[in-house]
């Protein structure tokens, strides 16, 4: 998807068009090599699982021992780039709102200081309030039918991050198990090894979504000029920076962000989600033994 271009008469500042740009562009990057460095998660593992069944019963392993270690690298690896990768989708997800949000409702400029703090990756909670604006509200120049697609997604997200807090909860080794600390806290800060990341399943859905938004931010403009804005009455606004609200009444939701793959279904083993096989636990079990610690809400 390519930058838009702003013009000068557009109610941007130029820090706010380079933060929209240099998150963009950022993200195309990292999306490529996240999808890469899962297709290599996967062959590594239908490899080693491959030679597992033809060296059944035989004395010498070295090829599938060999894989084995090639997976856990491959692991590594995909882990890293996806904790990078939701650190720029989640900024740009809050800086792309914050910014359609304050042009369509007609408010004055993001500061400097403003603009470079959304540039970070946001809290989980900055993330829900972002993720809570009705596309109603912000896609105001689009057709109903454009609206509604999106706005379906932008509530499946938003479940989806509750997901994410469920989740988190129930891990332990220093992570909140309350649910304000959770908000207040970033994903990237609550990863812990030997489970499943916390952004599998969400993050391939919030990367479309956080990428629209210089587009959206465009072609409201272009409306605008052209004085084509339907009539609108905004249900909701926020002002910026988005803040972390009141937590009380949260309810957690069901895990729907876990993913299912050629490998197996992930189990639940006392509050740590594993993804790998039966084969895979048992030989990893002496490096990354399963953490039972923590407790979350019920």
């Amino acid at each position: 998807m390519e930058f838009p271009a702003f013009t000068e008469a557009a109610p941007l500042t130029a820090l706010e068009i380079e933060a929209l740009r240099a998150l963009h562009v950022t993200l195309q990057d990292l999306r490529h090599e996240y999808e890469s460095a899962l297709a290599v998660t996967h062959r590594s593992y239908r490899l080693e699982e491959n030679a597992e069944v033809y060296t059944h019963g035989r004395a010498l392993t070295h090829h599938p021992d060999a894989l084995h270690e090639l997976s856990r690298l491959a692991d590594h690896y995909e882990r890293g780039v996806g904790l990078l990768t939701w650190r720029y989708a989640s900024a740009a997800t809050v800086l792309g709102t914050s910014i359609l949000d304050r042009v369509t409702g007609g408010r004055p400029a993001l500061t400097a200081s403003v603009v470079t703090a959304l540039c970070e990756e946001p809290t989980l909670g900055q993330l829900r309030d972002a993720l809570s604006i009705p596309c109603t509200d912000l896609l105001i120049a689009r057709e109903p039918m454009f609206r509604d697609r999106h706005e379906e997604e932008r509530k499946a997200l938003l479940h989806a991050v509750e997901g994410i807090i469920e989740c988190a909860a129930e891990l332990g080794d220093g992570v909140p198990e309350d649910v304000a600390g959770l908000w207040a806290g970033r994903l990237t800060a609550f990863d812990r090894l030997g489970t499943d990341p916390l952004y599998e399943g969400v993050l391939g859905r919030l990367l479309p979504f956080a990428e629209q938004f210089p587009n959206e931010i465009s072609w409201y403009l272009k409306q605008s000029r052209a004085g084509t804005l339907p009539r609108q009455i905004r249900t909701w606004r926020i002002s910026a920076p988005l803040r972390i609200t009141d937590t009380k009444g949260w309810c957690a939701s069901e895990r729907t962000w876990r993913r299912r793959s050629s490998w197996g279904p992930l189990r639940l083993r006392g509050h740590t989600w594993m993804r790998r096989s039966a084969a895979r636990r048992r030989k990893d079990a002496t490096c990354h033994p399963t953490r039972t610690g923590g407790s979350g809400p019920g």
